[in-house]
């Protein structure tokens, strides 16, 4: 009789454990499915990108309808205004009235480019893991393959984004601080 009681006790204790992490999960699918809803998705994003020599950091205000993405560089002040166009795979560059083609073949998720999109990518789909809250925060991964992968964090009472981090081959790549966070 004992033992049957610790049993029932043990499934229990296993069950509530595993609804706590898994209500966060809930909580990430519901988000994902507003994210997929919505018509467009607006944010700012102070990007941070790091190589083996450098560090540049840019302020975008980034806007996606659909397939399309608009970003509108803020900072640095020297190159403010200039706004690139991205669809599929192209991106076109944009200022005062002139507009060309980037050169730059999108679908990586590692250029200063692209990162908003990669951000916004991470957002909708893609494997999570290692779920982790520390505060008022909700951390977790998203695999994006090859070696690659996207840390994300969201406020846990709203879950709007804060903060995304790029990693190719376990190296932090471009890190994204998050505000503005607007869907429709």
């Amino acid at each position: 009789m004992r033992k049957t009681i610790i049993s029932a006790l043990m499934i229990s204790l296993l069950l509530l454990c595993g609804c706590g992490s898994r209500g966060y999960e809930v909580k990430l699918e519901n988000f994902r499915a507003t994210l997929e809803e919505c018509i467009s998705v607006s944010f700012v994003a102070e990007i941070s990108v790091q190589d083996a020599d450098s560090v540049a950091d840019f302020t975008v205000e980034c806007t996606r309808s659909g397939e399309k993405t608009t970003l509108r560089l803020l900072e640095p002040k020297l190159i403010s205004d200039v706004t690139a166009h991205l669809s599929g795979s192209d991106a076109v560059i944009e200022y005062d009235g002139l507009s060309f083609d980037s050169g730059i073949r999108l679908g990586e998720g590692l250029t200063p480019i692209e990162a908003p999109d990669a951000v916004l990518d991470a957002l909708e789909s893609g494997l999570t893991s290692q779920f982790q809250v520390d505060g008022n925060v909700l951390a977790f991964q998203v695999e994006r393959g090859n070696g690659r992968y996207t840390t994300l964090r969201l406020d846990l009472d709203t879950m709007t984004p804060t903060q995304a981090e790029i990693y190719a081959d376990g190296r932090l790549v471009i890190r994204c601080a998050i505000s503005d966070w607007h869907m429709e």
